[in-house]
């Protein structure tokens, strides 16, 4: 629900301006414009291993932001989605019900290797360790 609720209640907040000087805690504005950054996941384009609750609402997420590019065009507002690839967090699987798995976006270790190349950017999965919160990296 959060992107819907960023897409129907920021917009017009984001169009305010605010002359220098109006409010202590607002910085000057003499033009309309914002930007909605929805983060959801590589399950926002595929099915997989996920479980339906979680793939569905990355779909739902970036079907809000497909529908918020036409409905804020030319207000200066804009919107985007970041959905980041897989990241290998060591699930096995073994034991757990294939059927209908093939044309879906499986766990890594299931991955073929040419499957990597064709739909993962970085041709493998991302590991923990390369997931670091920015104050976490630089002592904030």
């Amino acid at each position: 629900m959060a992107p819907f609720f960023a897409l129907k209640y920021a917009p017009p907040a984001m169009a305010k301006t605010t002359p220098k000087g109006s409010y202590p805690n607002a910085a000057p504005k003499d033009r309309a414009y914002g930007s909605i950054v929805v983060v959801s996941s590589v399950a926002s384009t595929y099915g997989g291993c996920w479980g339906a609750g979680y793939t569905m609402t990355c779909h739902a997420a970036l079907g809000v932001v497909r529908a918020g590019v036409a409905t804020l065009k030319g207000s200066g507002v804009r919107i985007n989605c970041i959905s980041p690839g897989q990241i290998d967090i060591g699930v096995d699987l073994k034991g757990f019900d294939m059927r209908g798995l093939s044309a879906q976006f499986p766990p890594s270790s299931l991955q073929s290797g040419e499957g990597r190349r064709e739909i993962v950017g970085l041709e493998r999965a991302g590991v923990p360790g390369e997931v670091v919160h920015y104050g976490t990296q630089y002592g904030g």
